[in-house]
């Protein structure tokens, strides 16, 4: 375990495409990772070599809280979601509550940034959709099995800004992320004002929320859902 010299990450979801980029990333620039999964068999050997692992469930609130209370955290990571034609069941929406509980028994909510990977098509209240994007929506959640992610992230996005985080006073971003696609990197993400069209690259992803973890783009993505894309297109 090498030492750190950056900030103390928990990452959920470590072992999908986005999450195990956002945990090279955050390896790379010398924090103290931890990483909490299910199956820790899906990391990679140098995942497992250079970080801290947590076995648990993300839809156990107990577990959750536990990690959250044990690694006391600069910053939480959420990268975890429903695979193609999951079962409609809560995941990240258990998991933020609960993070979000414990941050503020343990009276750290002002010094936790929680940052909340989600999809586009899941918009807040005071930043709908357009007509066209909705009508995709419609098409795109039923044909690929993504009605689980979908509820999940609703849930969660609900949750965030018009709900508990606001309410309890907890520190969090919304990524809104387009189309992920494995490939190396394109260029630079940032937050974008317009609909993004295209497709993001996971690690360009994982690196964008490493660097949301950092404090990067800090006053345009405190408290928002963010559109993230390239810049320039």
């Amino acid at each position: 375990m090498q030492p750190s010299s950056g900030k103390t990450v928990l990452i959920f979801g470590a072992t999908g495409n986005t999450g195990a980029h956002a945990a090279r990333h955050a390896l790379d620039a010398g924090d103290d990772v931890h990483l909490f999964v299910r199956n820790p068999d899906k990391l990679s050997a140098d995942a497992r070599a250079r970080a801290h692992v947590i076995v648990g469930d993300l839809t156990d609130p107990a577990a959750v809280a536990a990690a959250v209370t044990r690694v006391s955290p600069d910053a939480v990571v959420v990268c975890s979601g429903h695979p193609p034609k999951d079962r409609v069941a809560p995941l990240n929406a258990i998991a933020v509550a609960a993070v979000e509980q414990t941050l503020g028994e343990t009276g750290r909510l002002g010094d936790c940034f929680l940052i909340y990977l989600s999809g586009l098509f899941c918009e807040p209240a005071d930043d709908p959709l357009p007509w066209y994007v909705k009508l995709m929506r419609g098409v795109m959640v039923p044909a690929f099995g993504y009605q689980a992610s979908f509820a999940d992230n609703r849930a969660v996005t609900t949750y965030l800004t018009s709900g508990g985080g606001p309410a309890s006073g907890l520190r969090f971003t919304i990524v809104r992320m387009g189309y992920p696609i494995e490939a190396p990197s394109k260029g630079t993400i940032v937050p974008v004002r317009r609909n993004p069209s295209g497709a993001v690259t996971f690690d360009d992803m994982g690196l964008f929320l490493v660097e949301l973890a950092h404090g990067a783009h800090r006053d345009e993505a405190l408290g928002k859902a963010i559109k993230a894309f390239y810049a320039g297109r």
